[in-house]
């Protein structure tokens, strides 16, 4: 048997090990494995680089998954651990991972997190906020060449600039907000009904519905 150590666990795992009587293996890779109760609930088993998620149980120790594993080894559910395999994988210890951030503690250092988001400068196309370049947010070559041939010219790099300043603004911005306190807002004003009709128009409108009816000859 190999002995290894759980890290941390998702909020959901002790829902999932109280319900999952004879769980099986879903998937196995080298640095995680996913098994499946008879619910179809999922639970991953994932290396510390791979880190927390909703379905996650991390483990301290890297193990190949792939070198243990199979999708006919047994799987026995203790009180403190779970046995998978020749994996014996001790759940004593293993804190819960809140995937709520902690926004108190947040704005708390907000003056600190503006100045350092007033570093994240733009100084050239190759590099972008925090590196999100495939975030929506960023602007890429790609939209700067869709941004030039509309406009009918070639984008600069005074104007390319000043577009990726922007970005840098707005992402800042909205940090900024998001750690900010929250502002109770006016509630919005509901919906009115329509006024109800009064009765001289609903015997008017009566009226002209019998003229435009077709009368049947009998």
């Amino acid at each position: 048997m190999y002995d290894i150590h759980a890290l941390s666990r998702a909020p959901s795992f002790t829902g999932w090990l109280a319900l999952s009587d004879q769980p099986i293996i879903l998937h196995i890779f080298d640095e995680a494995c996913n098994l499946i109760n008879g619910r179809r609930e999922i639970l991953s088993i994932v290396h510390a680089e791979i880190g927390n998620g909703p379905f996650n149980l991390v483990l301290k120790e890297p193990v190949l998954f792939t070198k243990h594993l199979d999708v006919e080894s047994k799987i026995s559910i203790q009180e403190t651990q779970i046995l998978l395999g020749d994996l014996t994988i001790s759940l004593t210890g293993a804190r819960m991972w809140n995937p709520i951030p902690r926004w108190d503690e947040l704005r708390k250092q907000k003056d600190e997190i503006v100045r350092r988001l007033a570093l994240l400068q733009l100084d050239n196309e190759n590099e972008s906020i925090l590196q999100f370049s495939n975030s929506p947010m960023s602007l890429s070559s790609r939209e700067a060449a869709a941004l030039s041939k509309t406009s009918g010219h070639s984008t600069t790099s005074a104007s390319s600039a000043r577009l990726r300043r922007r970005t840098c603004r707005s992402f800042q911005a909205s940090v900024t907000k998001r750690i900010s306190p929250c502002a109770t807002s006016p509630p919005t004003s509901a919906r009115q009904p329509p006024p109800p009709r009064r009765s001289w128009q609903l015997k008017s409108r009566f009226k002209t519905s019998r003229r435009q009816s077709p009368v049947s000859n009998l």
